[in-house]
């Protein structure tokens, strides 16, 4: 006999369908766990690179704003740094020529990278070279001589004017979901995080060897002397140094300092806590008490 409050047969759900139920819940939670655990090995590499002063690579990915499989858009975002660097070079070489020519120095040649456009630049520019150099190297400036020393280090550094509006185009194109303008800005970010293998490691050299060179006067010691002995591993050491941390203060002093950057590109979220790991687990394998 059936009693009043009994449910009927469509009521009663099934073993199989409380496992079902059971199985969803736990995927749910388990891909919210891994989600959690991701952000939070984003955030250790993010602070392994700032460590090291390389801001820029974190500002540089904008995957997410492409479509398609993780893979697909992490590949079309690399390839969009490399085309926006190619957009960088004419100009990034004009700045060096144009700044040595204005502190009193002069150019024997300035050459465009074939790869990057140098026959059109040298068919509307003879005075303008063109040479097939590998792909990281956009071209090339020659000076014949330098107007002085500070006229050296400005002339190296004279490109990096553009670093600002670089990173204020990137930073926007990120927080306005703009593909173009995160393209326009990443070729001239990327291209003063590569300058640490040379623009800013000759601008290291000429300060550091200007110094010793300054230091051996005083000691009656030659820098032709530094340079044959054991002493040039430091001053190499050095040089690098330098350059290491004119790159990576000046990216950050652009980064931090001008205005609507860092809101931008800074990380909204927060590093999980151990804790909420803990309980996002727990919760993972909380079982269903209706099973």
């Amino acid at each position: 006999m059936k009693k009043i409050n009994d449910p009927s047969p469509e009521e009663i759900e099934t073993q199989e369908e409380k496992v079902e139920r059971l199985r969803e819940s736990f995927n749910i939670k388990w891909n919210e766990f891994k989600e959690t655990v991701k952000q939070e090995e984003d955030l250790k590499v993010e602070m392994f690179y700032q460590s090291f002063g390389l801001d820029a690579l974190i500002d540089l990915d904008y995957h997410e704003l492409f479509k398609g499989s993780d893979r697909r858009k992490r590949v079309l975002n690399d390839l969009a740094i490399l085309a926006s660097f190619s957009l960088t070079v004419v100009p990034h070489e004009l700045l060096h020529a144009g700044a040595n020519i204005l502190t009193g120095g002069e150019n024997e040649k300035i050459v465009i990278n074939r790869l990057y456009g140098g026959d059109l630049v040298h068919w509307l520019s003879p005075s303008i070279d063109v040479e097939l150099l590998n792909p990281f190297v956009g071209g090339y400036v020659q000076p014949s001589e330098f107007g002085s020393v500070p006229g050296a280090i400005a002339t190296g550094l004279a490109p990096y004017l553009l670093t600002p509006l670089a990173v204020y185009a990137l930073a926007k194109g990120k927080e306005k979901k703009s593909l173009p303008l995160a393209i326009a800005g990443s070729g001239a970010v990327i291209g003063h995080v590569s300058g640490v293998l040379g623009d800013f490691l000759n601008v290291g050299r000429i300060a550091v060897y200007s110094a010793a060179d300054t230091v051996g006067q005083a000691l009656d010691f030659s820098i032709d002397q530094w340079g044959d002995s054991w002493l040039r591993y430091p001053l190499g050491f050095g040089a690098f140094y330098v350059g290491w941390k004119v790159m990576s203060e000046t990216y950050s002093f652009c980064r931090n300092n001008v205005p609507g950057i860092k809101s931008a590109l800074d990380r909204k979220s927060e590093p999980t806590s151990p804790s909420v790991r803990i309980n996002l687990l727990e919760n993972v394998f909380d079982h269903d008490e209706s099973l």
